[in-house]
């Protein structure tokens, strides 16, 4: 199947990582007649990535389906603003504006920790957090390089934070999730100044 490939040489992309809405321009035209899902997660998604995906259902489906089992399902195993937060160390290590974000809107607004995801989104990574939250954050990072350089240091500092394992498997799934968004948000198109921004 032929694309026709999309350039856009006047946008200006995003220069430093925050929580404010980020555009997203597409280097694919999306199929004719698709619109993008409404879900619970659908105010941290990129929408136009969704479009994007109406090329290939599976992969769309799986991507809604899989963010909403991590991200609002059971409220047993990690509380929900530290898988936000999780996502958002993952999404901030692989560069990608808008997938970080998303998520560090999610993990302010549950966790109510805006000074400590501000650190996170300006000095980058390894993070100089310390306790629960950078235990998270470093345990995140490590597994999303490739390969991976998550070690029995980083799970050592997560279970003397005193998370059981479940908890530690919900880390490790949001951070695996946001690798794998951010992948497609990178390699299908760009970040862009939010809709209507001058």
């Amino acid at each position: 199947m032929a694309f026709s490939v999309l350039t856009h040489p006047r946008n200006i992309r995003p220069q430093s990582f925050g929580r404010d809405r980020t555009g997203w321009l597409p280097w694919l035209i999306a199929p004719a007649g698709r619109s993008p899902d409404v879900s619970a997660a659908g105010s941290a998604r990129n929408t136009g990535l969704l479009q994007i995906l109406a090329h290939d259902p599976a992969s769309r489906a799986a991507l809604i389906r899989i963010g909403d089992d991590i991200f609002h399902g059971p409220a047993r195993g990690l509380p929900r603003g530290e898988r936000a937060l999780a996502a958002t160390a993952a999404a901030r290590r692989t560069g990608c504006f808008t997938a970080t974000a998303a998520h560090a809107r999610q993990a302010v607004q549950h966790l109510r920790r805006e000074r400590e995801i501000g650190v996170l989104l300006e000095d980058g990574l390894p993070s100089p957090l310390g306790g629960r939250l950078g235990a998270v954050i470093a345990a995140a990072s490590a597994l999303t390089g490739t390969p991976s350089r998550l070690t029995r240091r980083e799970i050592w500092a997560l279970d003397e934070e005193k998370l059981d394992d479940q908890e530690i498997l919900d880390v490790m799934l949001a951070a695996a999730f946001a690798v794998w968004e951010s992948g497609l948000n990178l390699s299908l198109g760009e970040p862009a100044p939010p809709a209507g921004a001058p």
